[in-house]
């Protein structure tokens, strides 16, 4: 996937690429490999590559492609976590009714989007109350319960033995998941 951005004020011009790789997880690699490329914009040229992949090791000498740009290698899922999260927000502020009125979030799946979904969710809904969340696992539901209870000091956060009681009674239902099937039915 090719995601593109130019800022006209800013004169910046990126495009992150990113590819997803479900198998990896079986060998204990990321699943998804992301690049973004930083350019100049009145010649076009790379400035600055940010790599999130499974590469163990510089791959580049002297921290530099070809030496014309800085290499960053980025360990974590950073870029693509926050820029999805971000994008829900966003939407989340323009699609419900008034975002003081969501006091009830259901977050189905726990995995890192599900983290930084509840981040951003948390963030632009200060009336939160209340969020249950899923995940398939229920152990990583309970997991990820227990580390997140604290960031909220106005919300309540409990582990969902199903989809059917997380949704119930939820003004705004995220899903962040990877499930090849359907998981929220009429």
């Amino acid at each position: 996937m090719m995601m593109p951005c130019f800022s006209p004020s800013t004169g910046g011009l990126t495009c992150k690429l990113l590819y997803n790789l479900p198998y990896n997880s079986k060998h204990g690699l990321p699943t998804h490999c992301v690049y973004v490329l930083a350019f100049d914009s009145d010649t076009g040229a790379v400035k600055v590559v940010m790599v999130r992949c499974f590469l163990r090791k510089r791959v580049f000498p002297g921290n530099d492609l070809f030496g014309i740009c800085g290499v960053f290698f980025q360990q974590g899922e950073g870029i693509t976590e926050r820029r999805t999260a971000a994008a829900s927000a966003l939407a989340a502020r323009h699609l419900v009714a008034s975002p003081g009125d969501v006091a009830r979030l259901a977050l189905l799946g726990t995995g890192r989007q599900g983290l930084s979904h509840l981040q951003a969710m948390a963030a632009e809904l200060p009336s939160l109350r209340s969020v249950s969340v899923w995940n398939r696992t229920a152990s990583r539901a309970k997991a990820f319960t227990e580390e997140v209870s604290g960031w909220l000091p106005n919300a309540t956060v409990k582990a969902c033995p199903t989809v059917a009681e997380c949704l119930e009674g939820a003004d705004l239902v995220v899903t962040s998941t990877s499930a090849r099937e359907p998981i929220v039915m009429k």
